[in-house]
């Protein structure tokens, strides 16, 4: 194995729940989340992104691993007390750019041998 992210550093779980934070079913309608995305202005996406950087992001010492500021478990409160009344669209929105954000940074970071070499995430 090259390298392995905890299960507190989850994109999974940053996804489902989210997806239940804006009422809908988790590990079902995350598609929908990635769908609303485009819907939002660049401003409003950037504004709420400022607000989650850091949830989910790469390790500085091994891009292949993602760390989080936070448990991934606890994101559903961690969502409830800063996004309580924001838009949905703005919050998905933010949500696709943090996770798109950090796979850029992940990949540019990367060798060539290293980008080729299959990862393990739990």
């Amino acid at each position: 194995m090259i390298a392995r992210s905890l299960r507190q550093a989850s994109f999974g779980l940053l996804y489902a729940f989210v997806t239940v934070f804006l009422g809908m079913n988790a590990n079902e309608h995350e598609y929908k989340v990635m769908g609303l995305a485009p819907h939002a202005k660049d401003e409003d996406a950037e504004r709420v992104l400022a607000r989650m950087r850091g949830i989910i992001c790469p390790n500085l010492a091994n891009p292949l691993v993602f760390r989080s500021r936070i448990n991934t478990w606890d994101t559903l409160h961690f969502l409830d007390d800063q996004f309580h009344r924001t838009r949905f669209d703005h919050l998905a929105g933010a949500a696709k750019r943090l996770s798109m954000n950090s796979w850029s940074t992940r990949s540019t970071r990367l060798s060539p041998a290293q980008s080729s070499s299959p990862t393990e995430f739990s």
